[in-house]
């Protein structure tokens, strides 16, 4: 919510990193979700290569079933764009 609401208000890059990175330290493993939720706040912290890589890493360790949507997110941060759940979306 902290990278992709798209309310203004609600987002906050920086806190995203953090507590995206907390969450894999602490999980103790590379889930593919945990790396979603980390290449979403480093693009809307502006960092978009580092989302790129995130969501690199995410795919690879994603179900086949995913890749459709994580390809499409990739390309979202590959132009410079932070990504934003649709307000008549429910996250995954």
């Amino acid at each position: 919510i902290l990278a992709t609401a798209p309310e203004d208000k609600i987002r906050d890059g920086k806190r995203a990193i953090t507590l995206s990175k907390q969450a894999i330290v602490l999980s103790g493993k590379r889930a593919s979700f945990l790396l979603e939720t980390l290449a979403a706040a480093f693009a809307e912290n502006g960092e978009f290569e580092l989302a790129v890589e995130a969501q690199r890493l995410a795919i690879k360790d994603a179900p086949a079933s995913s890749y459709k949507e994580l390809r499409s997110r990739q390309s979202v941060y590959e132009k410079g764009l932070p990504y934003r759940i649709d307000s008549n979306e429910n996250p995954k």
